[in-house]
């Protein structure tokens, strides 16, 4: 049997999982994710629009697919540097999600992982992350800066697809040509209103 708390979400017995929230009665606007939680399962609060504010605490390794999904009314979350993995789509259509701190310990930032997050404005790419996927910041039509870091290897193919506000992209010094015929490729820095800018 699962634990359940008192604002009706269930976890593994020993608590350790996060297994999910109760869809259509979850009217919490604020949670915060116990101490002792080390993942966060697929689909957990996928289309809980009453919520506004999560709050994620160290030792929590992993983000499901879809976990917060649908929220469309969450604007702050807090994610501990210990996570190492986000799944796909898992802030996908957080419409007021105005802006959010990725972990350190990213390697990859997954297919459509903050899709039609259309209020982000800012975005900082943590040094690690070796691979951004296609779609991960789909439809972020708010979005107006990217600051990368040397880390990232690859991005793919509508990784920034409509992203129509982004006018500056930040690299590492050095790496501007790198970066630029990356971007190129992606048709991205081509248009004229992108600059890509090094830092000093």
């Amino acid at each position: 049997m699962a634990y359940v708390d008192r604002y009706g979400v269930a976890f593994t017995d020993d608590k350790k999982i996060l297994l999910e929230s109760p869809f259509n009665t979850f009217k919490e606007q604020d949670y915060v994710v116990p101490d002792n939680v080390e993942e966060i399962s697929n689909l957990a609060f996928f289309g809980c629009m009453s919520l506004s504010s999560v709050s994620i605490p160290e030792g929590v390794v992993k983000i499901g697919d879809d976990a917060f999904s649908g929220c469309s009314n969450l604007t702050e979350i807090s994610i501990p540097n210990s996570v190492t993995e986000i799944g796909e789509r898992a802030f996908q259509f957080c419409e007021n999600l105005v802006g959010i701190t990725l972990p350190n310990g990213l390697k990859a930032i997954k297919e459509e992982t903050f899709d039609g997050c259309s209020s982000l404005y800012l975005l900082i790419i943590p040094n690690g992350v070796v691979k951004i996927h296609k779609g991960a910041f789909c439809d972020c039509t708010s979005l107006s800066m990217v600051v990368l870091p040397d880390s990232v290897r690859e991005i793919e193919v509508g990784a920034f697809e409509n992203c129509r506000g982004l006018k500056e992209i930040i690299v590492p010094a050095g790496e501007e040509l790198r970066f630029r015929n990356m971007f190129w490729m992606l048709g991205v820095d081509g248009k004229d209103y992108v600059s890509l800018i090094a830092q000093r």
